[in-house]
């Protein structure tokens, strides 16, 4: 007789139980794993501010937000036209 969990109802087996706690602790890794990512570009981002390291903190806030290139203007040229 396999081990059943929970009421009569809702009773799983134990390789349904297991799946699910390894379904649930996938999900807090891969949780806990984006915060510490956020965290070390955080602090990366904050030490080369605090020893004034625009090389590095520019670099480390690309890595982290991308580059974008400014907005090219489309129409008029001339200053007088705008």
């Amino acid at each position: 007789m396999p081990i059943m969990f929970g009421s009569r109802q809702g009773s799983l087996s134990l390789a349904q139980f297991m799946r699910r706690i390894s379904h649930a602790n996938y999900k807090l890794a891969i949780k806990h794993k984006r915060q510490g990512s956020q965290e070390m570009f955080t602090n990366d981002l904050h030490e080369a501010l605090m020893a004034k390291d625009n090389v590095s903190f520019w670099k480390t806030w690309r890595a982290k937000f991308g580059h974008q290139k400014a907005a090219s203007v489309v129409g008029p040229r001339r200053s007088n036209e705008l």
